[in-house]
């Protein structure tokens, strides 16, 4: 068990930015947008607010298969440590507890990349070609079933991973902050870290029915401006100003 696991849960959120169309900027001067979705007022936290994609951690993100499915891979261990070796002070959600069977670094990023494609069809893989810092979503295999195989438990995220030949992008995942969730919120609680990634175009989004009411890919200070942070949850979440 986790030191504060007790009080709040470890989940993981990706922001989700993708460049606009030749490279074009808005009125406000940004080339990119950003993807959000509504809840459904079925979840169980937070219904009907607007969020990024992310939920809580779960026991695939930590299992050992993610080890074995990077060595036939031939992913070398040289790769993995530019994720893993941090020498500045580190939030408690990449503390590695005993029992933790993969670094933080690795699992966290895991979590992230699973909740994106549970919740939005959006799987990141890790880009075979030159280094860009752009990462890939890969869209041209059955995402529906996969999508629903995976968020219902039928069959585990590496699994989907291990058919398309595709390694997670654990290195376009930038970690950008991590927030815990006030004490005043007393049925649900979490600690999240939060991670950028970067696509070179938008992509396609399929949103999954039960917890996702509509999804936004919009212009950066269109969608900021118009809504209030508030610290966060499982994902992070933004209350519009009607």
């Amino acid at each position: 068990m986790r030191m504060y696991e007790k009080y709040w849960r470890d989940s993981a959120s990706v922001i989700v930015l993708a460049r606009n169309q030749h490279n074009e900027r808005d009125n406000h001067g940004y080339n990119y947008k950003v993807l959000v979705f509504k809840r459904t007022e079925n979840t169980s936290f937070l219904p009907n607010h607007i969020v990024f994609p992310g939920g809580s951690f779960d026991p695939q993100d930590d299992s050992t298969d993610w080890l074995r499915l990077f060595g036939e891979q031939r992913i070398p261990p040289e790769a993995l440590q530019t994720v893993t070796s941090m020498s500045d002070p580190r939030p408690h959600i990449f503390r590695r507890m005993e029992g933790d069977q993969l670094d933080r670094s690795i699992s966290v990023r895991l979590c992230a990349l699973r909740e994106c494609f549970e919740e939005l069809g959006v799987l990141l893989v890790a880009n075979k070609g030159p280094q860009t810092g752009f990462s890939v979503a890969r869209t041209d295999f059955d995402v529906r079933t996969w999508q629903a195989d995976v968020h219902d438990g039928r069959k585990a995220f590496r699994q989907l991973y291990e058919q398309l030949h595709e390694t997670p992008d654990l290195w376009g995942l930038y970690e950008w902050s991590t927030w815990m969730t006030p004490t005043h919120f007393r049925r649900k609680r979490f600690e999240t870290a939060f991670f950028l990634a970067a696509l070179n175009e938008v992509c396609p989004v399929l949103p999954e029915n039960y917890e996702v009411q509509e999804y936004m890919q919009t212009g950066i200070s269109a969608f900021f401006l118009e809504t209030i942070f508030i610290q966060s949850s499982s994902t992070s979440f933004l209350t519009m100003r009607i």
